[in-house]
């Protein structure tokens, strides 16, 4: 899945053109990096909104915004890796009352 999505990332000036086919694959890599679901969830809302930017809705979302984003997320998986919990991958551990 990281290498389907990151094959259309790279493609010159398809993204947009094949945002339909991954787009419903985005909230699993945003899951993916490990972040705790209340931080990832506005996220694709914020970058892939289902409706336009302007007061009507039908101002479309620039696309520099989201593919950018997209490549950030490739590039997070490609390098870092999944991972199920990210804060415990660096060390910060849940503090267990007694």
């Amino acid at each position: 899945m990281i290498g389907y999505v990151s094959g259309l990332a790279l493609m010159p000036g398809a993204n947009i053109q094949f945002q339909f086919w991954f787009t419903p694959l985005l909230p699993i890599l945003i899951q993916m990096v490990g972040l705790p679901y209340w931080v990832t969830l506005p996220v694709y809302f914020f970058f892939f909104p289902v409706v336009g930017t302007n007061e009507s809705g039908t101002e479309p979302v620039d696309p520099a915004k989201s593919h950018v984003f997209l490549l950030a997320l490739c590039l997070w998986h490609l390098t870092i890796g999944p991972s199920d919990n990210l804060l415990e991958r660096f060390g910060m551990k849940k503090v267990k009352k007694e």
